[in-house]
């Protein structure tokens, strides 16, 4: 409880470490022509298991694992304009009541852990992150 926490609201489990970085990909959960979600919009997506599969169960311990390893993370992802990598099965409440959920940026040239406000909207630069899926195996039919 660093930084002055009042509680936890929800803890996330802990992660399998070390995550497979080399797997990740940064999932966008906004909708054709939204530039902005609003928290608790983003927390009711990031629980919808059908549209967002895989994206359930990420939390702080997740976050700090990738962060740990944050050199791995794919270059393209290193840059000012995103991708926030977002960990919403963490959520804290700090001393002024306030929500908030962990969240990986690249910022002043390296990987930092930052807390987002519920109360607040987050940008199209900010994902969820997940394993890649298994790669599809070809059916074993064919043209007889």
């Amino acid at each position: 409880m660093e930084r002055g926490w009042q509680g936890m609201e929800r803890e996330g489990a802990p992660c399998a470490s070390p995550i497979a970085i080399s797997k990740l990909e940064a999932v966008v959960f906004h909708k054709e022509g939204e530039d902005w979600v609003f928290g608790e919009e983003m927390m009711r997506r990031a629980t919808d298991v059908e549209r967002f599969p895989g994206c359930q169960g990420w939390g702080q311990h997740a976050a700090e694992d990738i962060l740990s390893r944050a050199a791995e993370l794919p270059a393209e992802w290193a840059n000012e304009q995103g991708p926030a990598l977002l960990s919403p099965d963490t959520v804290l409440v700090g001393k002024d009541g306030r929500r908030r959920v962990p969240y990986l940026v690249f910022h002043d040239g390296g990987w930092q852990l930052n807390w987002g406000y519920l109360d607040d909207d987050f940008s199209r630069y900010c994902r969820f992150v997940r394993l890649r899926p298994p790669a599809a195996k070809p059916s074993a039919g064919g043209a007889k």
